[in-house]
């Protein structure tokens, strides 16, 4: 049995990356996992999740195409987890971004954008 075997996880910012490394570990270690990003290709990197890691006891891993600063979105993310494994137990909310810019060019467009990404969508999730 893996560390979290019959563990159900959400991680947001999977599709590449970290995020894709830290989903991949856990369905590694026996955790049903939900892959979800903002980019539609994660539903392929969910459903290549199992080719990726080996394992004796992986989980099961579905993709979920998710804008983690829009509430209904992430509510919905949720609900998918749960309709396909049960109650959730982890969520690592792993999505970040940055856009950076000369600090005296900072705009208040920016600065919201990164805030909501960064901040907003933890307290969602």
């Amino acid at each position: 049995m893996g560390r979290v075997s019959n563990r159900n996880c959400i991680v947001t910012g999977s599709a590449r990356g970290i995020g894709i490394g830290i989903a991949d570990g856990l369905l590694r270690e026996g955790g049903n996992v939900c892959y979800a990003d903002l980019d539609e290709g994660v539903t392929e990197v969910a459903a290549q999740a199992k080719a990726r890691v080996s394992g004796v006891d992986t989980g099961e891993a579905i993709g979920v195409t998710v804008d983690v600063t829009d509430r209904k979105q992430v509510q919905m993310m949720i609900k998918a987890a749960v309709a396909a494994f049960g109650p959730i137990n982890v969520v690592f909310n792993n999505v970040g971004m940055n856009k950076p810019m000369n600090f005296l060019d900072v705009t208040e467009d920016n600065w919201n954008a990164i805030i909501k990404v960064n901040s907003w969508s933890v307290l969602m999730g």
